[in-house]
This record gives C-alpha cells, sequence and structure tokens, in this order.
C-alpha cells in the first residue's frame, strides 16, 4: 500500500514506539543506543519525507535504516557482550509489545532469525521482501523463519500452530 499523503508527524506518532521496538529486537542493544538510532532513521526520513512516503512501507524503510545505524554504532563501541547482555531490552518493549515472555523468547533466536522475525511479523513483509532485506535467497529466508517459529514455540511451550 502506497501511502502517499501520510503527514510526518501523525506517521512519526503512530510508528515510533513499533520502530523502537523492532530496532531493539533485532540489534539485542540498550534502549538508549536503540532510541539514538531510530531517532536518527526518522530525521533521515523526515529529511527525505518526499520520497519516503511514497514507498509500500515507509516504517520498513525507516527500521532498516534504523537497524544499520545501530550495528555501525556497534562495531564502533566494540562493547558487544555488554551490549546483547543488555537488561534494559525489556523497557522499550512497555509501549509497543508488552508480553515479557514473547521478548524473552525473541532475545534467544539467532540475530538473523530475530531480523527475519521483525521483518516478517512486526513490519508485515511479505516473505520474498524479507529475503531481499537479509540479502538471502527465499528459500533461506523461508527456513529461517521456519526455524524460528519453531524456536519461539519450543520456548513458549505453546502447543498451537504459529505458521501462517
Amino acid at each position: 500500500m502506497k501511502h502517499g499523503c501520510v503527514d510526518f508527524d501523525h506517521w512519526y506518532r503512530s510508528e515510533y514506539s513499533r520502530v523502537l521496538a523492532a530496532v531493539a529486537v533485532v540489534c539485542g542493544r540498550e534502549s538508549t543506543r536503540s532510541e539514538d538510532a531510530t531517532n536518527d532513521a526518522f530525521v533521515k526520513a523526515f529529511e527525505r519525507w518526499d520520497s519516503v512516503n511514497l514507498m509500500d512501507s515507509p516504517t520498513a524503510w525507516v527500521t532498516k535504516v534504523a537497524i544499520n545505524s545501530a550495528r555501525r554504532s556497534f562495531r564502533r563501541a566494540r562493547h558487544h557482550s555488554e551490549l546483547v547482555n543488555s537488561q534494559r531490552l525489556d523497557e522499550v518493549f512497555t509501549d509497543a509489545y508488552p508480553d515479557a515472555e514473547l521478548i524473552a523468547a525473541l532475545r534467544q533466536l539467532s540475530y538473523r532469525q530475530r531480523r527475519a522475525v521483525v521483518l516478517r511479523y512486526f513490519d508485515d513483509l511479505p516473505q520474498a521482501e524479507v529475503a531481499k532485506e537479509l540479502g538471502i535467497a527465499a528459500g533461506t529466508a523461508a527456513a529461517t523463519l521456519h526455524q524460528a517459529r519453531n524456536r519461539l514455540r519450543s520456548t513458549l511451550d505453546n502447543t498451537e500452530e504459529i505458521d501462517p
């Protein structure tokens, strides 16, 4: 769905918490780094709003920009274990995704699995778009999502089917 006429302020207010939560899930970073990366991405979206607004999914674009920004920041900081094991991740989800069990289960997934889950189920991207965003083959994306769902199912001890 093309957005085209969406007001930036309205879009920002409705999507900020969601993007911040997605960045924290994918990057496993302390909330201040996730917030900084998310804020930077929204600034870039604002500066390019005339073109970003016309994209199929401005939210997916800003999420990707924020994740990339967070990853660059992480590499510069070289504090991998401190950031990945941060205890502040749960705070980021309070508004957007309050299910603590789900957050804990997502933290146990690999980086690629977390990123695939966020793109597919948080940003509602089709599987082919998930593959494109991850830079992997469609079959690999399908397998990654399948493995992630199985691991989540096992972790959450959920007997119901998670597959769409």
